[in-house]
């Protein structure tokens, strides 16, 4: 029996990038579905968060995740550009955001033609393993999208002349992060139960064994792009 569950990414989140690698590892080894759902980083979604936030946190969470990718055996590094441009030190969230818009709605677009999470690891891995600054110039986003069966052009143009409906995918999908139980990401939901974070992985991982999850090497073979 094919399980079904969703992931809930950010763009912007340094863990959602770890945790993209770690779904799309148990999708190609078991036989689950997992549909992502993009939502826009806490900077767009609640500006006046980091009003409110300690300055301890960021710098906190840049050592957690340099220590998480060191465990991970995955390079990790700040990203250059930054897909939310902010101040680190003060916080302060510019209002001028060149990039985060057009990531954010490429990956729900990736993920209605059922290439999300694929889609995920290989943008994520660009912009958050620190070996590709300018990771917005050039032909890498057109790299990425190939590598998930999907042409960039077709989505950029998608993006211009219905980026308000994606907007409003992405909206729905925020609202029901929020029904579920959550605000943040990575948040993965089974069975109407929600794992925050990356590091909830195997809690969710010794749940879905729980209801029968089966190793895809004794089914059928699938492909990369999982169709």
């Amino acid at each position: 029996m094919t399980l079904k569950a969703h992931l809930y990414l950010s763009v912007r989140n340094p863990n959602s990038y770890f945790a993209a690698r770690q779904y799309h590892q148990l999708r190609m080894g078991h036989d689950i579905e997992i549909d992502v759902r993009a939502v826009y980083p806490l900077a767009i979604r609640y500006p006046d968060y980091f009003e409110k936030t300690s300055p301890l946190w960021v710098p906190y969470l840049i050592r957690d995740c340099r220590r998480y990718g060191e465990f991970m055996g995955m390079d990790f590094d700040l990203p250059k550009p930054d897909p939310i441009v902010q101040n680190l030190e003060t916080l302060e969230i510019a209002d001028e955001q060149p990039y985060i818009f057009r990531l954010t709605r490429l990956l729900q677009l990736a993920a209605t033609r059922g290439a999300g999470l694929l889609f995920a690891k290989h943008l994520m891995t660009l912009i958050w393993n620190g070996k590709t600054p300018g990771w917005d110039e050039g032909d890498h986003l057109a790299n990425v999208a190939a590598a998930a069966g999907l042409n960039l052009d077709e989505l950029d143009g998608e993006i211009e002349f219905s980026g308000g409906q994606i907007d409003k995918q992405i909206f729905a999908n925020q609202d029901k992060l929020h029904e579920e139980g959550h605000w943040y990401t990575p948040s993965f939901v089974f069975d109407d139960e929600l794992f925050y974070g990356e590091s909830r992985f195997d809690l969710a991982l010794w749940r879905l064994e729980q209801h029968g999850l089966q190793r895809r090497n004794s089914l059928s073979p699938t492909t990369e792009h999982g169709k």
